[in-house]
């Protein structure tokens, strides 16, 4: 079904069932001229790039050995530079453990499908418990939804409030900006960045509201359990002492 429906003959062997069936129910919530484009840049899709750790995949056009870029007519509304464009969850039938799927759009091309777990274990005994358009493409304004178990700082919410998007060299999202990085150990999202000293996130279903800072050579984070403005004023050696 997923082939007739998503690709030209031979494309859509570049994807694994789970991401056809993301893929697909996705499509299913587009209205038209959406979901066409939507599946012609599917059907132009040949080569599909797994990370390792089986929570991410990217969809590019390759052409003589290269990647080449969408035709510009098939380009979706670009709202951002990067947003959500539908979320789904799916479903063991036996075993009933989840995994959630986003499609993302990146410059106006349907770009990767992320899982907040390595979808493996469905082992092709699924079925698609519930699908929703995170950004719809006729928006003015791009919506970043955090999981419900999920809770932002308070320092950050309040920084947002007054404006100050921009504080000691530290560059803070603004809430509809929030992007999720996928790592192989947890999955994160991004709130602000520094260039010289890294960057600051909160983990996906930790609900305790504390940041978590890493710079280049932390993988694992360090947890700011106190002011975070306290933090934003010190440069790392200052922290260290």
């Amino acid at each position: 079904m997923f082939d007739t429906i998503l690709g030209k003959p031979g494309n859509c062997q570049q994807f694994t069932p789970v991401e056809r069936a993301v893929l697909y129910a996705v499509k299913k919530l587009l209205e038209e001229p959406f979901a066409s484009l939507y599946q012609e840049q599917i059907n132009l899709v040949n080569l599909v790039q797994r990370h390792a750790d089986g929570k991410e995949c990217n969809f590019y056009m390759m052409r003589f050995f290269r990647t080449t870029p969408i035709p510009a007519e098939l380009a979706l509304p670009q709202l951002a530079v990067e947003y959500i464009l539908g979320e789904v969850t799916l479903q063991h039938r036996e075993t009933k453990k989840k995994v959630r799927a986003r499609v993302y759009v990146v410059n106006g091309r349907v770009f990767c499908v992320t899982f907040n777990k390595a979808p493996g274990f469905l082992n092709g005994n699924f079925q698609v418990q519930e699908t929703k358009l995170v950004n719809r493409l006729d928006a003015e304004e791009v919506v970043a939804p955090l999981p419900a178990d999920t809770v932002l700082p308070a320092d950050y919410l309040q920084l947002l409030k007054e404006g100050q998007l921009e504080i000691y060299g530290w560059n803070f999202l603004e809430e509809k900006e929030l992007c999720e990085i996928v790592r192989e150990e947890d999955n994160l999202y991004l709130i602000a960045t520094h260039e010289e000293y890294g960057m600051l996130c909160v983990r996906c279903g930790d609900a305790s509201g504390i940041p978590i800072y890493l710079d280049s050579e932390d993988s694992d984070g360090v947890a700011i359990d106190y002011s975070l403005i306290t933090f934003l004023k010190k440069s790392p050696e200052e922290r260290e002492k």
